[in-house]
């Protein structure tokens, strides 16, 4: 993901939020209105959200600090909501916001520890890929919690958590050349490609998971 695609998902998730907001307040809301759902003076836009209630319409445009110097319509947007009567509101996101987000939705060691049980029932079936990538999820999750522990960046990219893992001497060298050599392979499942995955590989890094869970 890049830099800008990181702030549309930020603005996709205050949009969510805002709706849940209105709905709380009586307000039907709705994200992207249809052409239906708009009113006429909208015809030939359509906002993020609306949300309407028997004392007032509002037309909501959420903005990030990367999107919103591209954004010189708005002025005229809100202007042109006023004149039909409907109250414009334009909400301006950051990073730190979305970052907080990806925080509240990480999974504790208990939930970690839930979906490991999904390995060995998918191992019964001969699902190795699938295993393989369940394993990867609950490894990634573990070093985040692990991270948040030491009082490191737990939402840093995956290769960055790898890396604290050796150098805070969670791992040895070996071991750490091992991880990168089954990160490749869970990277070629990712995209699509081939990938000879076996029980040795699974094990590996579900071992590591179970260790970082286990460690104070």
């Amino acid at each position: 993901m890049n830099y800008n695609d990181d702030f549309s998902k930020l603005e996709k998730h205050k949009i969510e939020e805002i709706k849940r907001e209105y709905e709380k307040k009586g307000y039907t809301a709705t994200v992207e209105p249809t052409l239906a759902q708009r009113p006429s003076f909208l015809k030939n836009y359509t906002p993020d959200l609306i949300a309407i209630s028997e004392k007032e319409s509002v037309m909501i445009e959420v903005k990030s600090s990367v999107s919103l110097h591209k954004a010189g319509y708005l002025s005229k947007l809100a202007e042109t909501a006023q004149k039909n009567g409907w109250r414009f509101e334009l909400v301006i996101t950051n990073r730190k916001s979305f970052e907080q987000s990806r925080m509240d939705c990480s999974l504790n060691k208990e939930e970690i520890i839930a979906r490991m049980r999904e390995i060995p029932a998918l191992l019964e079936l001969n699902y190795y890929n699938a295993a393989y990538l369940v394993s990867w999820s609950v490894f990634e999750a573990a070093l985040r919690v692990k991270m948040a522990e030491l009082k490191l960046d737990s939402h840093a990219g995956l290769m960055t958590l790898i890396k604290n893992l050796y150098s805070y001497g969670l791992v040895s060298r070996p071991q750490y050349e091992d991880i990168e050599k089954k990160l490749t392979l869970r990277n070629s499942l990712v995209h699509g490609f081939a990938a000879n995955i076996n029980h040795t590989d699974i094990n590996f890094i579900t071992d590591l998971t179970t260790k970082l869970l286990q460690d104070e």
